[in-house]
């Protein structure tokens, strides 16, 4: 649940960045990118769930699970750009970017949790060992 709180609240920083980013200059953020934040925020709560369903009924499966889920998240997203390209000739440039730096936010939140996560189960695991050693 933290998680998805945390999530949540990167969603609605994104949302302020984007709101004082349209207020203050012109043309950087496009229509497309209030939709591309929820878009990557849905996508990001899927796979998550996905993998603690993953996790808690086979840990093993766990890598395969995230790696499989990480190329299809990023096969949504290219195709989603590619849609972009398609339908937005003209100004297909401004929603591409907008939508990478929404999807790069993400990804870079999905990396920071992840690490601090692994970095926690190893520490616990070298705990234990130390422990045990004893």
């Amino acid at each position: 649940m933290v998680y998805y709180l945390k999530l949540f609240g990167l969603a609605i920083f994104l949302i302020i960045i984007g709101f004082v980013l349209d207020q203050y200059t012109m043309g950087v953020v496009s229509n497309f990118f209030w939709g591309s934040i929820l878009f990557v925020f849905v996508i990001t709560a899927v796979g998550h769930k996905l993998l603690v369903n993953v996790k808690k009924k086979s840990p093993e499966k766990f890598t395969n699970t995230f790696l499989i889920s990480t190329v299809v998240r990023f096969l949504i997203a290219g195709t989603t750009v590619l849609c972009l390209v398609v339908l937005l000739k003209d100004k297909a440039k401004l929603e591409i970017l907008n939508f990478i730096a929404v999807y790069f936010c993400f990804l870079w939140f999905e990396i920071i949790h992840l690490s601090a996560n692994l970095r926690a189960i190893s520490n616990r695991e070298l705990k234990n060992a130390d422990e045990s050693s004893i």
